[in-house]
């Protein structure tokens, strides 16, 4: 399958230098899944702008800020460009191009429509797309206030609703909808035009862009952090071990890791070495062996008496739980990745 774990650094923490701390980064499935067969993907953007005095609540010191429009033209121009963007990095398609520019030309920027006939046809037809990224809404609410003491308040929410289709499908394949937030307080540099125009413009703007990676990640496989914990010990064996791990050869780790968990008898001890071993057999991307280990580590340590609360019961409870996770997307990652 495709190789759903990524290593990037190990890290010494401070609680008596028996205790290891590394990152990987782990893939999760999208929400979505493709056919296997949709490889040429074109994004656009079937989205009206908001009108820039719409959805924008702006006061000063209690007084509402009016006739100062906000250029809101380009978010679904910027979303949909990151959206391809996004896609076009993680390789998961074979092509994908983008029409930034707005199919639409009537003033219902509420309102969510479909694709033309005429448009898919030339899409799929003549050009030999597989399948359209299509944002048909994008909406934002502002809100934006200069207190007394010259702080500001400013939040921001949007919702923006994407569809997906497929040739050979006069509907949709799926709708769906992504909703984003942002808040802070900062204080209020600059004229009246840089709080209540430049500044708000360039924030949303930058928001535009999370919204496209955002709806990537409904669409293609994702990364995400783990954090992995390796017990030292002060017995030679286990410290050459542990060196064999932060050289990234586990293997090596973990016949040592072995042969000392075989000569160890006090359950807390086992049940580290079992961690230990849980951890390497994961990063030889052994998951099922990974989880055999984490297991066995789990019951160890709850035998030896330390309190559930424990940093080490809730280390292994949250591996045991991410590595069961891991075994089930494994499929479906597979399945997307159309392995």
């Amino acid at each position: 399958m495709k190789n759903s774990l990524f290593f990037i650094c190990i890290l010494l923490l401070t609680s008596c230098s028996s205790v290891y701390q590394f990152t990987i980064e782990v893939q999760e499935p999208a929400q979505i899944t493709l056919p296997p067969d949709i490889v040429n993907v074109l994004v656009v953007n079937n989205a009206t702008p908001q009108p820039g005095n719409l959805g924008i609540n702006r006061m000063y010191m209690g007084t509402e800020i009016t006739g100062m429009e906000l250029n809101l033209d380009s978010l679904a121009h910027i979303a949909t460009t990151s959206l391809a963007a996004h896609l076009k990095e993680s390789a998961f398609f074979d092509r994908v191009l983008v029409s930034p520019v707005s199919l639409r030309s009537d003033k219902n920027w509420m309102g969510s429509e479909p694709l033309s006939d005429a448009f898919k046809t030339e899409t799929f037809e003549t050009h030999g797309f597989d399948g359209i990224i299509s944002i048909n809404r994008l909406m934002i609410k502002l809100d934006q206030e200069v207190r007394k003491n010259s702080y500001m308040e400013l939040a921001i929410n949007s919702i923006t609703t994407c569809a997906i289709y497929l040739y050979n499908k006069e509907t949709p394949l799926t709708t769906f909808s992504v909703a984003d937030s942002l808040s802070f307080s900062a204080p209020a540099l600059g004229d009246t035009i840089d709080i209540f125009k430049y500044f708000p413009e360039y924030t949303i703007h930058d928001m535009a862009y999370t919204i496209g990676e955002r709806l990537s990640q409904r669409i293609i496989p994702s990364w995400t952090e783990k954090v992995r914990f390796l017990y030292a010990g002060s017995q030679s064996r286990m410290t050459e071990a542990l060196s064999f791990a932060r050289k990234n050869h586990w293997s090596y780790a973990a016949n040592l890791w072995i042969d000392r968990y075989a000569h160890v008898s006090q359950a807390e001890a086992k049940g580290k070495i079992a961690a230990n071993l849980a951890v390497a057999y994961e990063m030889m991307d052994q998951l099922d062996t990974a989880l055999q280990w984490a297991t066995t580590a789990q019951k160890h340590l709850r035998k030896s008496g330390l309190p559930d609360a424990s940093a080490e019961n809730t280390r292994i409870d949250a591996h045991v739980n991410d590595l069961q996770k891991r075994i089930r997307d494994n499929d479906l990652l597979d399945l997307q990745w159309g392995m």
